[in-house]
């Protein structure tokens, strides 16, 4: 996995050319020859700048937002609401 090819403008959902991986516990006991197996990307595997050195924490709140035009389930949203306005489905163009 080489983060140095992640292009912006593709669609980020897909996970092409990187990954996010989500580990509910961290098991600090594990050795450098069984990461080494599990074949991750690490900082010394690029020549470029990787500002990810270690696992992260993430905190998660419920809340509320705007969802904008360039938000991939825009479309989905707004179908949904338009149907339930006006008791139709959208043309689509």
């Amino acid at each position: 996995m080489r983060v140095a090819n992640l292009k912006y403008d593709e669609d980020l959902t897909k996970q092409k050319n990187f990954k996010i991986i989500y580990h509910n516990k961290i098991d600090y006991f594990i050795t450098q020859e069984q990461i080494k197996k599990l074949k991750f990307f690490t900082h010394a595997d690029d020549t470029l700048y990787f500002p990810v050195k270690k696992e992260s924490k993430i905190s998660l709140k419920k809340d509320e937002d705007y969802i904008i035009r360039e938000d991939f389930t825009f479309y989905k949203y707004y179908a949904n609401a338009y149907k339930e306005v006006y008791k139709k489905n959208i043309l689509k163009s």
